[in-house]
C-alpha cells in the first residue's frame, strides 16, 4: 500500500495522493476532505522508516492542501517509529494482526505444513472444485460479484462497488499487480478471491464463496493462491487480517481458524494512531467514526 500503483487506485476513489522523499524510502500520504473543507491525511502501512511520527506530522502539515485536522498512521508490521504524542485508536483501519507464510522453502514444503483442518478441507474439495485465473470474461466477473454480494449479506461485511473491484483488478505497473482466482463447481462460479502481489510478497485482499455442505471453495482458493505465489517466487504470503490482542479487531475473529489452518506465523502490529491538529474537528470526526464502526463492526474493545 506504499506504492504508486496503490496511489493511482485510491485517487480514482475520492483520495488525493502525495509522495514524499524520506531518507531511505518514499512516503505515500493520502488525503481526503470531510465536512466539505477539512482534510484528513492517511498513511497506509507507512512510514517504512523508524522516525518520530509527531515530528514527521509537523513537517507534512504545511505541505498538504486544505484545513488539515489530523494525520493518521497505520504502521507497518515491525515498525519501531516513535508514536509519543499520538492518539491510539480503539479500532484500527487496517487489521492489527495477520498470518504470514514463508514461501521460500517452496510450495510442497509449505503445503506439508498445513494443519489438519486445511488438509481435510482440501481432500473433501478434490474432484468437486476447480480453481483457475480469471480470463477477463465479463459474465464470469458478474457471477463472481453475485457470490460476493451474497457473502457480504451473510457475513455482514461492507461491500466494495463493482467499479472499485474492477479498478483493483486493473492494477499493474510491472512491480505490483492483482489477479482474480475463480472457483468453479459443475461449471458454476462458487467463489473467487483477489490476490495483490509485488516482487516480494502476495497479499490476500478479499474474496467470497458459497457455503456448501460437502466441500469448501475457500480452502481450495487459498491453496491455489499460495501455490501460485510460491511458484512465481514470492517470498511471503499475507492473509491480511485476523483478530488482534485484547479483543481488538473482533469483527475478524471468525476468520482466525480458517487463516491459521494453513500454518504460518501470526504477527501483531501497533494500532492505528493519529496526530491531532484541530481538536474540535477531530472530535466531531472521531464521534462519527465510532458510530460507523459500531454499525459495521460491533462494539469497540474496552
Amino acid at each position: 500500500m506504499q506504492s504508486a500503483c496503490w496511489a493511482r487506485l485510491k485517487e480514482r476513489h475520492g483520495w488525493k495522493a502525495y509522495a514524499f522523499r524520506m531518507q531511505h524510502s518514499t512516503l505515500l500520504v493520502l488525503t481526503r476532505r470531510f465536512f466539505w473543507r477539512f482534510t484528513l491525511a492517511y498513511v497506509p502501512f507507512g512510514p517504512l522508516e523508524d522516525v518520530d511520527l509527531a515530528n514527521l506530522s509537523r513537517q507534512l502539515s504545511p505541505l498538504l492542501d486544505g484545513h488539515l485536522f489530523a494525520v493518521r498512521y497505520d504502521l507497518p508490521y515491525g515498525s519501531a517509529a516513535d508514536g509519543n504524542g499520538l492518539i491510539v485508536q480503539r479500532e484500527s483501519v487496517q487489521p492489527d494482526a495477520t498470518v504470514i507464510i514463508d514461501l521460500t522453502p517452496g510450495y510442497e514444503v509449505v503445503r506439508s505444513r498445513y494443519r489438519q483442518r486445511a488438509r481435510r478441507a482440501l481432500r473433501r474439495s478434490e474432484g468437486k472444485v476447480t480453481v483457475s485465473l480469471w480470463d477477463g470474461d465479463e459474465k464470469t466477473f458478474e457471477k463472481w460479484y453475485g457470490v460476493y454480494e451474497e457473502t457480504g449479506r451473510r457475513d455482514g461485511f461492507s461491500l466494495r462497488p463493482r467499479t472499485y473491484i474492477r479498478d483493483v483488478l486493473s492494477l499493474g505497473d510491472g512491480r505490483t499487480g492483482s489477479k482474480l482466482f475463480v472457483a468453479l463447481r459443475d461449471g458454476n462460479v462458487v467463489g473467487g478471491t483477489i490476490l495483490l502481489s509485488n516482487q516480494e510478497e502476495s497479499v490476500y485482499l478479499f474474496g467470497a464463496s458459497h457455503r456448501m455442505p460437502d466441500c469448501s471453495a475457500g480452502y481450495a482458493l487459498q491453496d491455489a493462491m499460495i501455490r501460485f505465489s510460491a511458484e512465481t517466487h514470492r517470498k511471503r504470503y499475507d492473509f491480511f487480517g485476523v483478530s488482534g490482542e485484547n479483543g481488538r479487531g473482533a469483527h475478524l475473529a471468525s476468520l482466525d481458524l480458517f487463516k491459521t489452518s494453513f500454518g504460518g506465523d501470526r504477527i501483531v502490529r501497533r494500532p492505528t494512531c493519529d496526530w491531532r491538529v484541530d481538536r474540535f474537528v477531530y472530535g466531531v470526526f472521531s464521534f462519527a467514526e465510532r458510530i460507523r464502526y459500531q454499525r459495521s463492526r460491533g462494539p469497540a474493545p474496552r
